[in-house]
Parts: structure tokens; sequence; C-alpha cells
């Protein structure tokens, strides 16, 4: 039985429901005197065209029934009857969105979830037994960081099929609007500063940027989109480039996708998505992401989504309210790996 129903309010045809069981409560399915052998699977869906079809989009979450789902910007936060989880930033257009549970929220059944008025930051949690809880993600939201295995080099270009400086130009880089708009279309911008040899920002260089009062706002998504790349046989490859990475850590998020040049109208595939700071800041960072190419020209663009409470400009509710620079992008290479 459906146990509640979201609807996204930016895309009023995207419903999402929660899913129990279909007897009684706290009977579950299969259960003694249970003889429905057609039980299904599944305790949350998403359907986008206002409830004619649905897809699974339980993901990772665990294997109970579900009693609440409530959506946070692109986020899905979850009750079940062992807890509340939360997607990633960008859990309500995910397949297979990844879940995690809400930290010091006792695991016990949810009865329901609500945003504080007026923010985004605070959660207010029911529960059965327990009483009413409330969670903070400004302060508990780790900073996502690229995974690093001590045991294996990073991913480097060794023959670059292209490399792009940005020195003399663009070169064939554009800032263009999505094709699934969730956002302002803020555009990336050429000029300067760039990145220096050695990762200290040069203010003669240039490079690509969505930053500054301008650049970094509340609900952008901006589009940096490459030239077609033949990377001429499939096999392993590597998009390596440098970045100068400083936005609110956990929820405005840059994303390296890539697909065929030719399909103009598939799904992009998800390489890397990155927000707070990288290590080295200041300097910059160099990124290698491997990937598998399928040979051919691929298209690759840096998405870069926020969040519609915190960006550059400060704001009272959010934590150390300085402003954050955003992101920049310089030396782009694709090739075969090291």
């Amino acid at each position: 039985y459906i146990t509640s129903i979201a609807v996204d309010p930016e895309r009023p045809r995207t419903v999402f429901a929660s899913l129990g069981g279909y007897t009684r409560r706290w009977l579950p399915a299969g259960a003694t005197g249970d003889v429905n052998y057609n039980i299904g699977e599944g305790h949350l869906y998403r359907s986008t065209d206002a409830g004619k079809h649905w897809t699974d989009v339980t993901g990772n979450l665990p294997d109970v029934p579900a009693t609440w789902v409530e959506l946070r910007g692109g986020q899905l936060l979850v009750g079940t009857d062992v807890g509340a989880f939360a997607s990633g930033m960008r859990g309500k257009t995910s397949d297979k969105p990844q879940f995690a549970p809400l930290e010091d929220v006792p695991a016990v059944p949810i009865t329901s979830i609500q945003l504080q008025p007026g923010s985004k930051k605070r959660a207010v949690l029911a529960t059965y037994g327990r009483g009413i809880w409330t969670y903070d993600f400004d302060s508990l939201v780790a900073p996502p960081q690229p995974p690093v295995d001590p045991d294996e080099p990073p991913a480097r270009v060794g023959v670059a099929y292209q490399s792009y400086n940005f020195e003399a130009g663009p070169q064939g880089w554009t800032s263009v609007v999505s094709e699934d708009p969730q956002g302002v279309p803020i555009q990336w911008t050429y000029g300067s500063p760039g990145m220096g040899a050695d990762g200290s920002t040069d203010n003669a260089g240039r490079a690509w940027s969505v930053a500054g009062e301008a650049g970094y706002v509340d609900k952008q998504d901006s589009v940096l989109l490459s030239p077609p790349i033949d990377t001429t046989q499939a096999g392993p490859a590597v998009i390596q480039f440098g970045m100068l990475l400083d936005t609110e850590a956990g929820f405005d998020e840059v994303t390296v996708q890539y697909r065929k040049a030719t399909d103009t109208t598939g799904d992009w595939k998800s390489l890397g998505s990155y927000s707070g700071q990288f290590p080295e800041y200041p300097k910059w960072s160099i990124v290698g992401l491997p990937f598998d190419s399928p040979g051919g020209e691929l298209q690759f663009r840096f998405r870069f989504l926020t969040d519609e409470i915190c960006s550059f400009q400060p704001n009272p509710i959010c934590a150390g309210g300085g402003g954050w620079e955003g992101v920049r992008v310089d030396n782009v290479k694709v090739g075969k790996p090291r």
C-alpha cells in the first residue's frame, strides 16, 4: 500500500510514492499465513508522467517498508521502519539513487518527515515511540572528495587525443543551456585567471569559470560543453583537467560527464561529482578520471548545479556566511592512460 506521495514542485508531472507492505502494519510480506507468492519488490517509485507509468528508484534503501518521502531540492528524504535516509543531491533524477542514514536519528519507524518552514537546512522527523527529532544538514553533511586508492597511482593521460590550455582562445568549448534544465542557465565565462605551472592561480592565464557574485548564484544550472573529440578506438581512456574548486560542500556540485557526439539526445554518463574544496585549495588540483571509451567522437561537459539557499552571496542562515568562490577549469586533456 502507498504510505506517502511527494510531488516535485519544479516538475508537477514528476511524483514519488513510498510503499509499505500489502497487509496489516508490522506484518511483512511472506509472514506465516501469507499465501501470496506473487510478492512485488521496491519501496520507492517515481513517475514522470503524472502517475501513468512508474519506475522503481529504491536504490540501496533497506528492504523494509518505506513510510514517507520528502523532496529537499534535488535530494530525496525517505522514512522507513528502520530509520530515515537521505539520497545524494541529485537523487530525484537518478534511476538508482544512493542513500545514507541520517546520523543520530534513532533506527525506529519514521511516521513523517517535514522541512522546517523557510529553511531547507533542517528536517523535522516524527518517530514511532521515540518522539520528535530534528536533523541539521549544514552541520552533518561531509564534503565529497575524489576517491583515492593508496595502492593505485592517480589516473593521468599518457598519449593525448586532444589537449586544451585555453591560452589562445576557447578552443571550441562553449557554455550551453542544459537539455534538462534544473535551474537558472548561468553561463560559464572564458577569461582570466588560469592555472599556473605550479598549481597557483595565474592572473594572466585563461580558463573557464562559474565564479564570483554574477557567476555563482542560487539555483543555477551551468553547462560547459567540449567540441567533439576523436578517441579513435574503443578502450581505456582518461580525461584530465585542472580545477579550482570552492563551493558549498555537499550541496553545490560540479559533475564531469560524457557521451558519443552523435548521440545528441542520449543520456550523459557521469565520471565524477565534486563539491567543497580539494585538499590543495587555494591552489588548483589536477584531476584524472578513467573511463572505457566506446571509440569515435565523444563530447564532455562540466555541469555545475547549485541548491536554493547558499551560494556566493553571504546569507545569515548559512554556516560561515563569507561566500564561496565557485569553479574554474583549465588544462583539459583526453587520451590514453599513462
